[in-house]
């Protein structure tokens, strides 16, 4: 995490020595999506598909000389999903995201991006009794492509995210010693509203 930021903070450095123009803002967003599938006594069940909610800030750097810009931003997520063990059962799934989008605009008002999305898990929860976490990968990498228009400092955008890499959560069952485990990898459709604060 510390790398990334890091080399965050380097690439926006050197960014404003090649006549880069900056902006900053706030952004809000529903997710509609699911974590992946979860698996007991070999048995593997799919998740149904919930709304979560995501807050956050942006960073952006456009550079004239090559049309493009670059998009860092710090989002906390929520991502709900819900399983059918013995019963219907929620799951959330609480991280911080790390999008490094980069786009261009269209027609002025519109705009076109892509991006890695470096993703860190803090927290989760399953309605269910008697389970303790025992394992758990925190860490993972997304994939982010989408587009959006701003008029004015507002702006709002649509998302689609898919989870590249693995991220997994493991429970144990104190009463008939079951391993259970979560595949946290997600795919998501997301509504961002975002205000920039200064900048262009």
């Amino acid at each position: 995490m510390k790398r990334i930021l890091m080399t965050l903070v380097f690439v926006i450095g050197a960014l404003q020595f090649t006549n880069a123009q900056i902006g900053f803002g706030a952004k809000a967003g529903l997710n509609f999506g699911k974590t992946g599938d979860f698996s007991a006594i070999g048995q593997s069940i799919s998740a149904d598909n919930k709304t979560g909610y995501s807050a956050g800030v942006w960073l952006r750097v456009k550079v004239p000389v090559i049309g493009l810009y670059v998009r860092p931003e710090l989002s906390y997520v929520r991502i709900n999903s819900e399983y059918d063990v013995a019963g219907k059962r929620d799951y959330s799934l609480d991280r911080f995201d790390i999008p490094v989008l980069f786009g261009t605009k269209i027609l002025k008002i519109g705009n076109i991006f892509v991006g890695p999305n470096f993703q860190y898990a803090i927290g989760n929860d399953f309605k269910f009794d008697d389970i303790k976490e025992t394992d758990s990968s925190d860490f993972s990498v997304g994939l982010v492509i989408g587009a959006g228009v701003e008029l004015g400092k507002f702006g709002v955008d649509i998302r689609w995210e898919k989870g590249l890499s693995d991220s997994t959560i493991e429970y144990i069952d104190n009463n008939s010693n079951t391993n259970f485990k979560f595949d946290n990898k997600t795919e998501q459709i997301s509504i961002n509203l975002s205000y920039r604060l200064f900048g262009k």
